[in-house]
């Protein structure tokens, strides 16, 4: 069977992005899923979403292999890690302005959520809560 999550935009306000994830393996396949920050909702001025810091991420990740985590990362030639997650846990990074994407070489402005080739039955649930951004990635 095919990697086929169920993804779904929560929230595309000006100012915020909010992204929900399901995913349950049927034992075969892991995948990629991207953020195309571009594709988001233009703001008032008319100027598209270069790309996306990450503010807040609840996640309910249950695996029978504990290295199995979901690994959500910002797109450049070298992806940059923003978090492994595994477990149910919720963070809030707000009180210091979020996970910042480093724009490094090759920046995409996307976000990728990897997950591994899982057992049979695991799930992943993940929302991101993100917060636009419109400046050049230069």
């Amino acid at each position: 069977m095919a990697y086929s999550p169920v993804t779904r935009t929560v929230v595309d306000t000006d100012r915020r992005f909010v992204f929900s994830f399901n995913h349950i393996s049927d034992g075969s396949n892991g995948g990629v899923t991207t953020i195309d920050a571009s594709a988001l909702s233009a703001n008032k001025l008319g100027q598209a979403c270069t790309y996306l810091d990450i503010e807040k991420v609840r996640c309910n990740i249950s695996t029978t292999a504990q290295n199995d985590s979901a690994l959500v990362a910002f797109d450049a030639s070298t992806d940059d890690t923003a978090l492994l997650l595994n477990g149910d846990t919720d963070y809030d990074f707000s009180s210091f302005g979020g996970i910042t994407n480093p724009k490094s070489t090759g920046v995409t402005g996307d976000i990728k959520i990897t997950i591994p080739v899982q057992t049979a039955n695991d799930s992943t649930f993940i929302m991101l809560e993100c917060i636009k951004r419109y400046e050049s990635l230069s």
